[in-house]
């Protein structure tokens, strides 16, 4: 028999080797709970049986709930192997370690070899997963409990409100089972109120023809309704992608790659589609910096003459850019610069930027320079241009001290040498600010703007002067769109909520597009209705609202030209609405807590009827999660939840994912649904939005819509149509259905 190995592993960063006799109470209580053991079972588990990772993907055992960093970063390999759908094995996973750079972190081939032998069957995986959720939960109590205590000795009552909420909103409520003959009691009083048309518990629609194949909306139900994604989202294979560790080509992406995002947020690649030969144009912004992609690549566009942000085609843009005189109306959001490799550097990154933005001959860096770069002819290392974004501030921070010039509103690095401005200005860029190269007689010389200095001046007076002098936030302004030919193109799909991804010089893309007319007939039946707007501001959602209550063309709404006639309907329809119950947050960075809370609060001032969430892919979700797929998994299980704890009716708006594009028949079914399968799994009615029109021009069936019913826990499936008058943005019953 032979003998099971030892593993060694690392624990968390800020924890040593526990010896529990020898330490005191107090000390005790410093120590995070946790369970080794119950930890390598698990890993040990999956490498024995396969089907154990997807039990404990299904149970939402996230990589932050190891408490272990080799433990936490051996099953993160393992997840993005699963999601490539190879197997998990020794060799694949020593392979996935050593792309990664973490091999040797996790303690090298012994520690995987030793895992294999842990244990000698999978049978306990499940309990064990559950230790170490257990484990998890406790300290993440601690940690609740801290933070409740810290608000409180801040004597901030607000906080500590907050905090004690966020500690005990995960916890179930204990609940006590029923017995049969009370049950059925209760459902017979609720087939009573039905007959008498008194049930409240059911949210009708107020669509006719959709009340013929469904009764409505259901309290303490999640309904999912969902619709297409904008087409075009293809560049040539060889664009440069932005990932986590730096730029790769888009031809060499593959499944499970992790992307550097706008906002520092996980992303990851989940889908790549091949193009083939397409129409390729180049894309030009203010300060020099260009981009290729196809003519039906979407772009997040602010158009600041008409105040508006909308998701464009290329061949849209360039249409758009060539017909105006003032080429700086248009513009993209730049991005965080929240990526980077864990390296060591050779040299401190602000005493190389020193050392680069000194001009005076006082001082000889000749040998610091000599360590990363010819100082006859420096340049910056790809090393530092593709570091964390802590070091790239820092290396700005030390080139703005010792050679940045701050005149009027403009902040400026003059070089000796033009390629260093050029490597600057990348350093900028990829800090999500704007640079522009500008030709000196000698060198060149960076201009530059940031939304934010602080960190950047070592002197408080100079940040606060480069502050004030920076007059806007900056923006990637687009100046020209031109064609330069065909090439070999490839669209991919990103895990990110917003579907954005950074390509060549730091340019934000958008690959996605969703939206949705929402049905306001609840709000005439005086249904209490909380509408949570995650995708624009409630302004402009109920913009569409008077539009469709009004019968008012949408488009005369946003421009403002509207007749005295459109006036007085809109008057008219604002007068209907007066005393609506209808609530709205539209705050982007709403998290499910907060839709609770505020939920709650509404619940107690007059009762709460449905929840609307528009659209749950941006929804936020406090915890541990890495990508889409395990966030919406675990959103999809807490809304099906919080609608059974709130007693209301939860709908949420969704997206599709691409395969329905590759049918002949568009129409989407259930496997379409984007992500996860939990959200087919949770939800009790699962409805498709489908509108011919938009695919097929000649259609017999102009002005209709159809509603697919995908699933329906207590009705039948089918398709309902209705009538969708583009002008006014409004949904009503066929003819025939309303009459």
């Amino acid at each position: 028999m032979t003998q099971r190995q030892s593993i060694p592993s690392r624990p968390h960063p800020v924890t040593a080797p526990l010896n529990p006799d020898a330490m005191g109470f107090e000390e005790l209580l410093r120590v995070p709970p946790h369970h080794r053991e119950a930890e390598l079972s698990v890993l040990s588990s999956i490498l024995i049986d396969h089907d154990v990772l997807h039990e404990t993907l299904v149970s939402s055992l996230q990589p932050d709930m190891f408490y272990f960093g080799a433990h936490r970063l051996a099953y993160q390999a393992m997840r993005r192997i699963h999601h490539r759908g190879d197997p998990v094995d020794l060799v694949t996973l020593s392979e996935e370690l050593t792309r990664t750079q973490h091999l040797d972190e996790v303690g090298g081939i012994a520690f995987l070899t030793g895992l294999a032998d842990q244990v000698p069957t999978a049978a306990y995986a499940t309990a064990h997963a559950r230790i170490v959720h257990e484990q998890y939960q406790l300290r993440f109590a601690i940690q609740g409990a801290r933070n409740v205590i810290t608000a409180a000795l801040a004597k901030d009552l607000s906080k500590v409100t907050l905090a004690a909420e966020q500690l005990i909103a995960p916890n179930p409520t204990e609940v006590r089972a029923q017995t049969h003959g009370a049950v059925a009691n209760a459902a017979y009083e609720k087939i009573l109120a039905r007959v008498r048309g008194e049930s409240d518990d059911l949210l009708r629609s107020g669509f006719a023809g959709l009340e013929k194949q469904h009764a409505g909306f259901a309290r303490q139900s999640m309904t999912i309704v969902a619709a297409r994604p904008s087409m075009g989202k293809a560049q040539p294979l060889d664009a440069l992608i932005l990932t986590a560790e730096g730029f790769r080509r888009m031809g060499d992406l593959k499944l499970g790659d992790e992307l550097a995002s706008v906002d520092g947020a996980p992303s990851f690649v989940t889908g790549v589609y091949p193009q083939g030969r397409r129409t390729v144009y180049k894309v030009t912004f203010a300060d020099g910096r260009s981009t290729l992609a196809c003519d039906e690549h979407l772009w997040h566009v602010t158009d600041h003459a008409a105040r508006t942000t909308q998701v464009l085609s290329t061949l849209h843009l360039r249409r758009l850019v060539s017909g105006r005189k003032g080429k700086h109306h248009l513009s993209v959001p730049l991005f965080s610069g929240h990526f980077g490799h864990h390296g060591q550097l050779p040299v401190d990154p602000e005493l190389l930027g020193r050392a680069l933005g000194d001009r005076s001959a006082e001082r000889d860096h000749t040998a610091l320079l000599t360590q990363v770069t010819d100082p006859g002819d420096p340049r910056l290392p790809a090393s530092y241009l593709n570091a964390p974004r802590s070091d790239r501030a820092a290396l700005l921070r030390g080139l703005l001290d010792e050679g940045g010039l701050i005149e009027d509103t403009d902040i400026a690095i003059p070089m000796t040498s033009r390629a260093l401005a050029e490597d600057i200005a990348v350093l900028v860029r990829s800090l999500g600010g704007e640079a522009t190269v500008r030709r000196l007689p000698a060198g060149g010389e960076v201009a530059l703007r940031l939304p934010r200095y602080d960190g950047l001046f070592s002197c408080e007076g100079r940040r606060r002067r480069a502050q004030n002098d920076a007059a806007c936030l900056p923006s990637l302004q687009i100046t020209k769109v031109e064609r330069v030919g065909e090439s070999e193109c490839q669209c991919i799909r990103v895990s990110h909520s917003s579907s954005l991804y950074v390509t060549d010089d730091f340019v934000v893309t958008h690959n996605t597009a969703f939206s949705m007319s929402v049905v306001h007939n609840l709000a005439r039946a005086r249904r209490r209705i909380l509408v949570v707007s995650l995708e624009m501001p409630a302004t402009e959602l109920e913009m569409r609202h008077i539009a469709a209550a009004a019968r008012v063309n949408l488009d005369r709404i946003i421009r403002g030209n509207l007749s005295p006639r459109d006036l007085e309907r809109i008057e008219a329809a604002l007068h209907r609405y007066e005393e609506s119950y209808v609530h709205y947050m539209d705050d982007p960075n709403t998290t499910l807590d907060a839709i609770r809370r505020e939920a709650r609060r509404l619940q107690r001032d007059g009762g709460l009827d449905m929840i609307l969430i528009d659209y749950i892919g941006l929804l936020e979700l406090n915890g541990p999660d890495k990508n889409d797929f395990d966030r919406l998994t675990r959103l999809s299980n807490r809304l099906k939840i919080m609608a059974r704890e709130l007693d209301v009716a939860v709908v949420a708006l969704s997206q599709l994912s691409r395969a329905v594009e590759q049918r002949p028949d568009k129409r989407p079914m259930l496997s379409d649904l984007r992500q996860t399968g939990a959200l087919e799994q949770d939800a009790d009615v699962v409805m498709f939005i489908y509108r011919d029109e938009y695919y097929n021009k000649e259609t017999l069936s102009p002005g209709v819509i159809e509603i697919i019913l995908g699933k329906q826990r207590n009705g039948p499936t089918g398709i309902v149509r209705l009538l969708f008058q583009s002008m006014t943005a409004s949904i009503s019953d066929l003819p025939q259905d309303a009459a």
